[in-house]
């Protein structure tokens, strides 16, 4: 059974947008994310606040956490440096409406960019495949799953992709 694309919306997010379906291999998204689904906003649009490399902390950071292994420490500098780097593309390159689940990411692991930058990911993978969850459920039925888990995990779209995995299996269960 081929994907077809849905048109719904989801909090203002068009993944028909280019700067969603990027390539594979940068962000790891496939373009079978077409889809536009939309309800009002329940999280305000927070801007992602300009990422800022602060070296003397990911320094202080890292000699913290190495001692004096200096090789683990420019390694960690390096990895540092990276996923802030990483990171700061897929901001620069994301609609604003991915702000609050990017902010999630910078707010839950500070300067630990490589980490920052992994949670992005994880973030735009799980909007991406979300709807893979309900396509073979009825669409009246995909729709209420995929609304009560946006309103109860929005802006953390990973949680609304776990939230819809679980209610479309159970779904499933009960109706097979």
């Amino acid at each position: 059974m081929s994907a077809t694309p849905i048109a719904c919306t989801l909090r203002g997010i068009n993944l028909n947008d280019e700067r969603i379906l990027m390539k594979p291999a940068r962000h790891f998204l496939t373009a079978a994310a077409v889809l536009v689904i939309s309800a009002s906003p329940q999280v305000a649009l927070a801007k992602v606040p300009e990422p800022v490399y602060d070296e003397t902390a990911a320094r202080a950071d890292c000699t913290k956490e190495w001692g004096s292994d200096f090789q683990m420490i420019e390694y960690c500098l390096n990895k540092r440096h990276k996923g802030f780097r990483t990171f700061e593309a897929i901001a620069n390159d994301a609609p604003d409406s991915l702000d609050p689940a990017l902010t999630l990411c910078t707010e839950e692991w500070g300067n630990e960019w490589e980490m920052v930058a992994h949670c992005a990911r994880k973030q735009l993978r799980a909007i991406s495949s979300m709807l893979e969850h309900t396509q073979d459920l009825p669409k009246d039925v995909g729709d209420v799953i995929l609304s009560d888990c946006a309103n109860e995990w929005e802006p953390d779209w990973k949680m609304v992709e776990y939230c819809m995995g679980k209610q479309a299996r159970a779904w499933r269960s009960l109706n097979n």
